[in-house]
C-alpha cells in the first residue's frame, strides 16, 4: 500500500509544505497512520482569491466519473511503469501524481460547470486574517488533541477556541462591508 501527499510544483519550489510527519495522537481505527503537514505561504495575493471556481454542487458524479477514467486511461502509459514495480522509485511516483492530478484536471474542466461569483465576492482577505485564522486553527487543534488525549476539553482551553473563533467571523464580517 502506498500513501501520498499531493502537492504542486509551485508549492514544492516556494517550500511551502513543511513538518510533514506521522501524527502519532490521531487514532484512524486502520492500519494506516495520520499524516500532518503544514502548509505556508506568506504572500496574500487577493487578486486570484475572485476568479472562476468548479461549482461541485452542480457537478453530475457519474459524468466527472466517467471523463475521469476516460482521462485516467489516456495516461495510463505514465502510470504503467509504477504500476509494474514492487517497490516504485520516485520519478515513478511522481509520474504517477501528475497523471492523476492531469486526468483530474481534464475531468474538471469537461464536466464541472463555474460557479458565478455574486457581488459579495470581494477581495478581503488581509495579513490581519491571515493572523487571526492562524490562532483559530491553533486553538481548534488544542481542543482537538485534549479531547483525544483527556477524552474532555477544559473550559479555559475551550474559551480560548471560542474567542479566536468568533474574533475570526466577527472580523471578515466586518471587512465585506
Amino acid at each position: 500500500m502506498c500513501d501520498l501527499t499531493i502537492a504542486n510544483a509551485m508549492a514544492i519550489g516556494r517550500e511551502l509544505i513543511s513538518h510533514w510527519r506521522v501524527n502519532e495522537e490521531a487514532r484512524t481505527g486502520s492500519d494506516h497512520a495520520a499524516i500532518r503537514y503544514t502548509i505556508v505561504d506568506r504572500r496574500v495575493a487577493t487578486e486570484q482569491w475572485v476568479r472562476d471556481r468548479p461549482n461541485w454542487k452542480k457537478a453530475k458524479e457519474e459524468s466527472y466519473n466517467e471523463a475521469f477514467r476516460a482521462a485516467l486511461n489516456k495516461r495510463k502509459d505514465q502510470m504503467s511503469y509504477m504500476m509494474n514495480q514492487e517497490q516504485p522509485i520516485r520519478e515513478a511516483l511522481e509520474q504517477a501524481a501528475d497523471a492523476i492530478w492531469g486526468a483530474h484536471h481534464d475531468a474538471r474542466k469537461r464536466t464541472v460547470p463555474v460557479a458565478k461569483l455574486c457581488q459579495h465576492s470581494m477581495q478581503s482577505w488581509d495579513d490581519e486574517l491571515s493572523t487571526l485564522q492562524t490562532k483559530r486553527i491553533q486553538a481548534k487543534e488544542a481542543c482537538q488533541r485534549h479531547r483525544i488525549i483527556c477524552g474532555s476539553i477544559p473550559q479555559h482551553v475551550e474559551r480560548e477556541y471560542r474567542t479566536a473563533d468568533n474574533t475570526f467571523k466577527r472580523r471578515i464580517k466586518r471587512k465585506k462591508r
